[in-house]
């Protein structure tokens, strides 16, 4: 179960920072501390803690509700975390080390071309 609620509490980082909270790479490894020093008897206290280890703005508070729901609000008598990928626009391509670069052909190098002109 560890290894399946810290990948979700991965994704529910990058959910909150892709959302414009200031949570940082190693948030998930502290909530994940906090929760297990807490237990998963009560889930108010666990928002609670979470919340406070992610938001720094009142404003903040509506879009951490909501994602937490999203993330932990079904099953938590028994932990089934559900594993929400990342917003698009958060993934990225990185070309392999050693690939051949992907072919252009002459149209698309042409309209490439007359796009950097303009």
């Amino acid at each position: 179960m560890v290894h399946a609620l810290s990948a979700n509490l991965v994704h529910f980082c990058r959910y909150l920072r892709a959302r414009g909270l200031d949570v940082v790479p190693t948030t998930a490894a502290e909530l994940l501390k906090s929760a297990e020093l807490i237990g998963f008897e009560n889930v108010d206290d666990v928002r609670e803690a979470f919340r406070a280890m992610t938001i720094s703005r009142p404003e903040h508070r509506p879009i951490f509700d909501d994602a937490f729901d999203l993330f932990f609000g079904r099953g938590w008598k028994q932990p089934r975390p559900q594993i929400v990928a990342p917003p698009e626009q958060m993934s990225m391509k990185v070309p392999v080390l050693g690939a051949e670069p992907p072919s252009v052909d002459d149209d698309e190098a042409e309209e490439v071309d007359r796009k950097s002109v303009v």
